[in-house]
């Protein structure tokens, strides 16, 4: 366990300027490439959710609420793999309904969206 005062002097280090500028110097192109990355799949997953919603019938003014459910998910899925998601999957889907989302319009977009069996077996 280290000691409050070595944590200090850690933290003091990392914020020397010249240390911070090394260091994004560094790991810019590799933070740039992910961050792209994951920029393009949130625009695809947006995208087919909008196409669930405008199926649906769901009024624009409701779209943000079912992107936030579907970026939950999205989160999720990355976070925990397949262990666990079931339950995850199953308190988001509780969360956003008691948030005046349509019960049936979540599980419509974690079939086609993100082909997820649900409920689960």
């Amino acid at each position: 366990m280290s000691l409050p005062g070595s944590r200090i002097s850690n933290y003091d280090k990392k914020l020397i300027p010249l240390r911070v500028v090394e260091f994004l110097t560094a790991n810019k192109p590799a933070m740039v490439e992910s961050f792209g990355a994951w920029a393009l799949i949130q625009a695809q997953l947006l995208d087919d959710i909008k196409l669930v919603l405008i199926e649906e019938g769901i009024g624009p003014i409701w779209w943000p609420k079912y992107y936030s459910f579907g970026l939950q998910v999205l989160q999720h899925l990355a976070l925990c793999g397949t262990s666990y998601v079931e339950s995850e999957i199953a308190i988001l889907v509780t969360k956003w309904t008691s948030r005046n989302c349509s019960d049936p319009v979540l599980i419509h977009i974690l079939l086609d969206v993100f082909t997820i069996t649900w409920p689960p077996p």
